[in-house]
């Protein structure tokens, strides 16, 4: 049975069953896993899986929410409406289900021997970058989710996406070092395109000769990797009911963040969420301030504010996160300054304290001056009060890279702390 009869037979069998309004959403993911490891030949997993969600509404307003297995779905959200206080009726707009950029046709030619030779070439960067340094595996994911909404008596809107991701393990077997890389995007171009092992594998190549002496009172520059990391690590702040360190903190005015559920080729793109309300972009952090958080739809509506779809299998989330950018690129940023300072690549690990807007982390980094790399430092501890870190951050390039679902630019920071 297709996507979209499913979703039709559970939305009349709840309005059968006597819910005044309801809506069903089944979601059909087809998906292959393709894994290669040092010495071995490719091995391949295949899976289709659905994931049906069904909302009922009762004429006092009240709304019950049941997912799972398609067995007894019915049921089970009829039985939700007893403890679910009285509201309104939801208004539902019909959004354009095209347009998104999230589809990628070159998905349904994928065979195995295709994906073979992706495995190839995306390994292939590895093998030139020196004896010491060696692929273990690489791992390729390829899927296609088709996605049916419906309400009782009408035919479904069906949205189909793709989403594409690779993941490496690159070794130093003369240091016992491992880095891992990873991309992800819904274009096949872009993950095909992306050197990430290669990248890797130069790092740990570079992490093998003695590095400088750390310098000390230096601006830290954040890669668009390392901002984006950062970023998803700042995420929970902006959900509903969130208290963090951002709710009074003013930072530097130039930071911006949007939450875009429907930026054009985003990894979380979608026409509308899991509660049937258009996605849209949002402002999070406006003028270097906390703007707004997430909300459920009931809060959405008693303030007054549009519907802006955020409803992922019945709880809010974020979606695609975009930070503002600079004027400048990096490369003129650094020609101009020609001062020292320490670039953080990426995080090994990064937590962050909502309560006081502490963050600490373990990343490899590079020591500069100007624009030359003057050597690499493996495993130093960091640690940045965010507070007063981004209220004074030095400079923000124009570049920005999407990283997953987050788009950001390289951010230059004082007041970061370091140990080796």
């Amino acid at each position: 049975m297709t996507v979209d009869d499913l979703a039709v037979g559970l939305a009349d069998a709840a309005r059968r069953a006597g819910a005044r309004e309801a809506l069903a959403v089944v979601e059909r993911i087809v998906s292959c896993v393709s894994t290669r490891r040092s010495g071995e030949r490719p091995q391949r997993e295949s899976a289709t899986l659905d994931v049906p969600l069904l909302r009922v509404w009762s004429a006092d307003g009240r709304e019950g929410v049941a997912r799972g297995p398609i067995d007894g779905l019915v049921e089970r959200a009829m039985a939700a409406l007893a403890d679910q206080p009285h509201g309104a009726l939801p208004e539902f707009r019909r959004p354009a289900m095209t347009g998104h950029l999230i589809e990628d046709r070159r998905w349904a030619s994928l065979d195995d021997p295709a994906r073979d030779e992706l495995l190839e070439e995306m390994a292939s960067p590895v093998n030139d970058v020196s004896d010491d340094v060696v692929l273990q595996s690489i791992r390729f994911e390829d899927a296609c989710a088709t996605r049916a909404l419906a309400r009782p008596g009408s035919a479904a809107l069906v949205e189909v996406s793709t989403r594409f991701s690779a993941t490496a393990d690159v070794v130093d077997v003369t240091r016992s070092r491992k880095l891992t890389a990873s991309v992800r995007s819904r274009a096949l171009s872009s993950v095909v395109a992306m050197p990430f092992a290669g990248f890797a594998a130069r790092r740990l190549a570079a992490l093998a000769s003695p590095g400088p002496a750390l310098p000390s009172h230096v601006r830290t520059i954040l890669t668009p990797l390392a901002t984006a990391s950062l970023v998803a690590a700042l995420a929970p702040c902006f959900l509903p009911g969130a208290k963090s360190f951002l709710d009074d903190a003013a930072l530097d005015a130039r930071l911006l963040l949007l939450d875009d559920g429907s930026l054009p080729g985003g990894l979380f793109t979608r026409s509308v969420d899991d509660r049937g309300q258009p996605t849209g972009p949002i402002t999070l952090l406006r003028d270097g301030r906390l703007d707004r958080r997430i909300l459920h739809a009931r809060e959405q509506a008693a303030a007054g504010l549009p519907g802006v779809g955020h409803d992922v299998q019945g709880t809010p989330a974020t979606s695609n996160l975009a930070m503002g950018a600079g004027l400048r690129t990096m490369n003129a940023i650094l020609m101009e300054k020609r001062l020292a300072s320490v670039s953080i690549d990426d995080w090994l690990s990064l937590e962050v304290d909502f309560a006081t807007g502490v963050a600490r982390g373990v990343a490899h980094v590079a020591v500069l001056q100007g624009n030359a790399v003057l050597g690499h430092l493996p495993d130093v501890k960091v640690t940045m009060a965010l507070v007063d870190v981004l209220s004074h951050v030095a400079d923000i390039a124009v570049d920005t890279d999407r990283v997953g679902h987050i788009d950001a630019p390289a951010l230059w920071l004082e007041g970061v702390r370091f140990a080796v």
